[in-house]
């Protein structure tokens, strides 16, 4: 056998951090699917539902303006208040509690 087979420490390239680090949040996003639904289908019925009906009377004239800012805290909450709740939920499911 030929040759040194030596570590060649150093940093990966920006882009290969970049590319690994957002497949791993996607794979976890996936794995929980219903944090996709609460990030992503809950806030955009909300807009649809109040932005682009006449279901609810708001009090000014631009809608979308008025529901996007409580959709986007929607989706904040409720990420925020059942996290915790799904993440015992899954560590009791694989025997972690």
């Amino acid at each position: 056998m030929t040759g040194t087979f030596a570590p060649a420490p150093g940093r990966a390239p920006a882009i290969r951090i970049l590319a690994r680090y957002t497949r791993l949040e996607i794979l976890l996003a996936v794995r929980r699917g219903q944090a996709i639904g609460f990030t992503l289908a809950i806030p955009v019925l909300a807009i649809v539902a109040v932005g682009l009906t006449e279901v609810v009377n708001l009090p000014t004239g631009d809608r979308l303006g008025f529901v996007v800012p409580g959709a986007i805290a929607l989706s904040v909450m409720s990420n925020a208040f059942t996290s915790l709740a799904i993440g015992t939920g899954y560590e009791r499911a694989y025997g972690a509690l």
